[in-house]
């Protein structure tokens, strides 16, 4: 195998790298980087961004720090997505950082003139500003007066601190349809948009628009980007005119930070995930310098498509995302034959004793998050959103201790996390809760609860693509365990609790997927067989997928593509293996054949599976005793390729001969990582993690 390694210029003629460089992701001196979009904060505004409201109020930074002509100054600013910041050195602190009208402008980019929205009288419990004949109310005024420009040194916002961060009202609270094309009931201020978001639970129920984005992206005047939404920062890159065009326009890409002359592994992945070699990669035009070549979307299906470029010798990353909107003339190209390039296992700090039932996902923007019991019985939470993994955050620290697993994860689309758990240490029900990122702080919701049984247990839950979550438990409600399920919709309501196969038979261990037309696929074990369970528009339809009950089964996983199935689970043959089979119309039908993971005499057990779609594998990881005599487990993994049945040679991942199980697998869309937690010489457990990336493999 080689990695595929060549000059930029081989599909962009004459184009290299040179030495003028505007964006640096690696900090500088009093700098804070953002690795999410690939700028940093320095000075003076980031003493204003940090003491101001952070990422809630102003968002990322989207360019850097730099001149520009302002009312007829020219000033140092810097754009982020809600806002603009301007030097102003004239000024004393706090008065050297000001706002960007940024409301006003936008409504006069859109050609619409604030004097002209109509206006009203006073109204109770509202807050009226005579100067521009409108009311505040609810929860925007909560916002409004819960944040604010720290002016005068004393805690709390006053409401000159309010005035001076948003400005005064422009409009009258009025329903209006958003770049997303769908309507939100949204009021206009001179520094910013507040919108209220009913699908979201508070305190994210009022947002604050992205203006600086609009402003700067869209700029009101490319057609196409009228209904852009849901399109990634690009990092080390700038994209113009648009994130969004229709099929057959062109983009200028302009990449930054590689070092002059850098050979560059450059590749570019579909809307369904699929990494395209450069040979086989429309949209590359010739051009000699990196301040402007271009890309264009001829021939280029609709959704999200994003180009990554990495250099080979800096292993600096750059990665432009851009949604195409109208239907293009031709499918995605072809697959191409990516593999896994993994680092090495790194210790996931734990200031709080032993950790251990670790869980992980992957968001949209390739950011690690694992959540993770204490052995003192409460349950944490961290990410790598800024490079490495920062101390854990308490969740809950009524978890209770218990031999088995407590809690899972899961991402919806809208890169929103989800958590379901069970309190062993209180009431032993489930609940659930979720969280957004705000930088790499998870702001969790209150928790709800969503099991209504006796002594609830093991609560593993899917999120489907319109973020109604599909949650799995069992209890004891029948006087042995089965299995439960329950949907917690995207409002907050719950549907009824319904049980795959309510028999009262022994079921343990339940894991669920959901397909693309959001239904609801279920695995556990039952007795000593692996059953399978899906949920039809009249109820439950199940059946063994295991077919061997005097083989003791168990501990089974599952995952999808959006219609195939694949599920993995131990079995008590050839020692004890990790079996497998995969259904490829939505578990209407199994594979014939039982495919053994697992090569060893040994015992395997704790399968884990995920779905790629960046090269449409399917990867399963296992703890395994290779040295059965000692007792030593470690984690291997390896992959099944559904389109030829073929399955990769076994690898290990965990290589400190130690006592290595429980692995849980994601995968995202670039990236991939491992959790598992491993006995240490003090014989207290810990937590360790492999990540690695998807590479081109140009000999396949």
């Amino acid at each position: 195998m080689r990695r595929l390694q060549l000059i930029i210029a081989v599909f962009m003629t004459g184009f290299l790298l040179i030495p003028t460089i505007t964006k640096h992701v690696t900090a500088q001196t009093d700098e804070r980087c953002f690795p999410e979009t690939g700028f940093c904060i320095a000075g003076p505004i980031r003493n204003f961004w940090e003491r101001n409201g952070g990422l809630a109020v102003f968002g990322f930074p989207i360019t850097p720090q730099q001149e520009e002509l302002i009312e007829g100054r020219s000033l140092q600013v810097q754009w982020f997505e809600r806002n603009r910041l301007e030097i102003h050195p004239d000024n004393a602190p706090p008065y050297n950082v000001q706002l960007g009208r940024l409301g006003a402008d936008r409504l006069t980019q859109q050609g619409r003139d604030w004097a002209a929205f109509p206006q009203s009288a006073a109204q109770t419990e509202c807050r009226f500003f005579a100067e521009t004949g409108h009311n505040v109310c609810g929860d925007i005024l909560s916002l409004w007066r819960s944040n604010g420009l720290e002016l005068d040194g004393v805690s709390g916002t006053s409401e000159a601190e309010n005035l001076a961060l948003f400005g005064l009202p422009l409009s009258a609270a009025q329903t209006e349809t958003l770049s997303n094309g769908r309507e939100y009931t949204i009021q206009w201020f001179e520094r910013a948009r507040f919108e209220i978001h009913p699908e979201n639970e508070p305190p994210f129920n009022v947002l604050l628009g992205l203006l600086g984005n609009e402003i700067r992206d869209t700029g009101g005047k490319t057609p196409s980007t009228a209904i852009c939404t849901d399109v990634p920062p690009s990092v080390n890159a700038e994209v113009t005119p648009a994130l969004c065009v229709n099929q057959g326009e062109t983009l200028t890409v302009r990449l930054q930070g590689f070092q002059p002359g850098e050979r560059i592994d450059p590749w570019l992945t579909t809307p369904d995930q699929r990494v395209l070699r450069p040979d086989q990669s429309p949209g590359i035009e010739p051009s000699n310098h990196t301040e402007g070549f271009t890309i264009t979307t001829i021939g280029l299906s609709p959704g999200v498509w994003f180009w990554t470029f990495r250099g080979v010798e800096s292993d600096h990353p750059a990665i432009v995302y851009f949604r195409v909107l109208s239907s293009g003339n031709q499918p995605p190209p072809q697959l191409t034959n990516a593999i896994i390039e993994w680092d090495e296992p790194q210790h996931i700090p734990n200031p709080n004793g032993g950790a251990i039932f670790p869980w992980a996902v992957i968001d949209n923007y390739n950011t690690v998050h694992v959540i993770y019991a204490s052995t003192e019985g409460s349950l944490w939470y961290t990410n790598d959103a800024t490079g490495r993994f920062e101390p854990p955050q308490m969740i809950e620290p009524e978890l209770g201790t218990n031999r088995e697993p407590f809690a899972a994860l899961a991402m919806s689309p809208d890169n929103i996390l989800h958590l379901v758990y069970v309190l062993r240490g209180a009431d032993e029900q489930v609940y659930y809760r979720q969280a957004r990122l705000q930088g790499n702080i998870a702001a969790w919701s209150e928790r709800q609860l969503i099991s209504d049984g006796v002594r609830s247990f093991g609560a593993h839950l899917a999120v489907d693509n319109q973020s109604n979550a599909h949650i799995v438990w069992i209890d004891r409600r029948c006087g042995e365990y089965n299995v439960h399920y329950r949907m917690r919709y995207a409002d907050g309501s719950l549907s009824e609790v319904s049980a795959p196969r309510g028999d009262c038979s022994y079921q343990n261990r339940p894991q669920i997927t959901i397909t693309q037309n959001n239904t609801a696929h279920v695995v556990f074990q039952y007795e000593r067989e692996i059953y399978y369970a899906r949920l039809e528009p009249d109820g439950w339809t199940s059946g063994s997928l295991s077919q061997s009950p005097k083989i003791s089964s168990s501990n089974p996983s599952i995952d999808s593509n959006g219609n195939e199935l694949y599920v993995a689970w131990g079995e008590g043959v050839n020692g004890h293996d990790i079996v497998f089979r995969h259904s490829s119309d939505s578990g209407q039908n199994w594979s014939d054949e039982t495919i053994a993971l697992s090569d060893t005499p040994d015992f395997a057990s704790f399968p884990s599976v995920a779905y790629a779609p960046t090269n449409g594998r399917v990867y399963t990881a296992w703890s395994d005793a290779t040295r059965r005599r000692s007792g030593r487990t470690d984690i291997w993994y390896r992959s099944f390729n559904p389109a030829n049945g073929t399955i990769s040679e076994v690898e290990r991942l965990a290589k400190r001969e130690g006592n290595s199980f429980l692995p849980v697998l994601t995968i995202g869309p670039n990236r991939v990582a491992v959790v598992w937690q491993d006995r240490n010489d003090d014989d207290q457990w810990e937590l360790y993690i492999i990540t690695g990336a998807f590479v081109i493999n140009e000999d396949n």
